[in-house]
């Protein structure tokens, strides 16, 4: 297929209209779910030990419970990921909202859970659903989008609503606190309330239409693919023979094709999700280190995120996606650099919460800025997965890259911890050089994607073009 009669330029080439930003929207809500539920544990940790007889995050069982109830979340998504990338080959649509509904159990389990054992099982069940929706919601909003505002609208619908997510736990719990609630109803309020918007999208994922290049190239339904054209051009559109041919050759013939970018997209989610998550899941033990509330630290956290959402929207689909989440990455990884070596220095100080606080503010926030500028809007909202990946193996191209980011997130959700409590500026600099091999990574091997359709994407990386 040559990009001359690519059946889905006419789609490509239109502007931003009302039904991309309601497929976002919809889409997003996934997102908006997973960044409010693990931020609310972030925040009530001390909270939720403390109501099963567990008094400091530092005695070896909160370590233990801090690690197993953020990591039992990621281990739903290596079940939901692979099984709903594997089942978006009959259906984008089909399974849309069962994802959400798993979300919704889960996060509506939580707060009536008798022990920590059983809470961990709820939090497993949640994690399925949201590995479900880091599939097909992306891969969704991909296939619907035109290719000049693709990058945006990704960015968007999950870099900007996982943050979105983040504020409201964050005032959420803040709120209870001002009311007087007593700790153990905080906790079970802040992540009941999680069920909320997952349910409220299950009726509306389920009533969207098939995406065309589904409907025309997996499903090979010219007819729905044509209503869907009509429905938003207003006119006709056939395929003629032949413009798929690029599509149709066996899906392990286009693994081979195109494993080493689904690869790489995979291994720089991982890398993403290591200081990214060492942030949102620890916020607990870094406000302890300099005194400070968790909900306040947590908050202006989120308020730094403001800033890189916006560069974000206006430089991906201008800029690049290489240009932003490279500088991203390196720029993230020199604040915690520099960062490491003021908590080398004061941290044996008398005064040392003192002396930090200024410095662990400024970092903390302009690390967040950073990442949402660059590979929080690019890698971690599956940028790469959906655009390196043909139709027909998008779904499991995806999942791969969810697979990836949640191995980090297991990687920090283990290491941090121990590397905080035994030296916390070692855990930095880890934190640190992480993010400066990502920027190494993204200058030297990812291909430019901005302004190109999803088809065009796929003849550039195989050659073919």
């Amino acid at each position: 297929m040559s990009t001359g009669n690519n059946p889905f330029k006419l789609l490509d080439d239109i502007s931003m209209r009302s039904f991309h930003l309601k497929y976002m929207l919809v889409a997003a809500m996934g997102t908006f779910t997973d960044g409010y539920d693990l931020s609310t544990l972030g925040v009530v940790l001390p909270y939720v030990l403390m109501s099963y007889g567990i008094s400091s995050l530092k005695s070896p069982a909160g370590v233990f419970w801090s690690i197993w109830l953020n990591a039992l979340p990621v281990f739903g998504f290596f079940m939901g990921a692979p099984l709903f990338g594997y089942l978006s080959k009959l259906g984008r649509k089909t399974f849309y909202g069962w994802d959400a509904l798993l979300m919704a159990v889960g996060a509506a389990l939580q707060p009536f859970m008798p022990n920590l054992i059983l809470l961990g099982a709820a939090r497993f069940i949640m994690g399925i659903g949201l590995g479900a929706d880091y599939v097909l919601s992306p891969t969704i909003i991909a296939e619907v989008s035109n290719a000049r505002d693709r990058g945006k609208l990704l960015a968007l619908g999950f870099g900007g609503f996982w943050n979105f997510g983040a504020a409201a736990a964050a005032i959420t719990v803040l709120i209870m606190l001002i009311a007087g609630f007593n700790p153990g109803l905080i906790w079970r309020v802040a992540l009941g309330i999680g069920a909320v918007w997952p349910a409220g999208v299950v009726y509306l994922r389920r009533r969207f239409p098939e995406t065309p290049r589904y409907s025309a190239i997996i499903a090979r339904n010219l007819e729905e693919f044509r209503r869907f054209v009509m429905a938003i051009l207003g006119t006709h559109h056939n395929i003629q023979e032949g413009t798929l041919s690029h599509e149709e050759i066996e899906e392990i013939m286009l693994f081979r094709k195109y494993l080493k970018y689904i690869a790489l997209g995979a291994l720089l989610w991982l890398i993403f999700d290591i200081p990214a998550y060492g942030l949102n899941f620890f916020v607990s033990y870094i406000a302890q280190s300099i005194k400070m509330t968790p909900v306040y630290l947590q908050l202006l956290g989120t308020a730094f995120t403001l800033p890189g959402i916006a560069l974000a929207w206006l430089l991906l689909d201008r800029w690049g996606r290489r240009n932003a989440q490279g500088y991203g990455f390196l720029l993230t990884g020199l604040t915690f650099l520099i960062f490491s070596y003021f908590v080398y220095t004061y941290s044996r100080s008398p005064n040392a919460a003192a002396l930090l606080f200024l410095p662990t503010i400024i970092s903390f926030g302009l690390a967040k800025t950073w990442m949402q500028m660059g590979p929080g809007s690019v890698v971690a909202v599956g940028a790469h997965g959906v655009e390196f990946s043909p139709t027909k193996i998008r779904g499991i191209g995806q999942a791969i890259n969810v697979i990836g980011g949640r191995t980090g997130v297991l990687i920090t959700t283990f290491v941090f911890p121990t590397l905080f409590v035994a030296s916390s500026y070692t855990a930095y600099i880890f934190l640190g050089l992480v993010s400066v091999i990502g920027a190494v990574l993204t200058f030297t091997l990812i291909p430019e994607t901005k302004g190109l359709g999803l088809e065009e994407i796929s003849l550039k990386l195989s050659g073919d073009s």
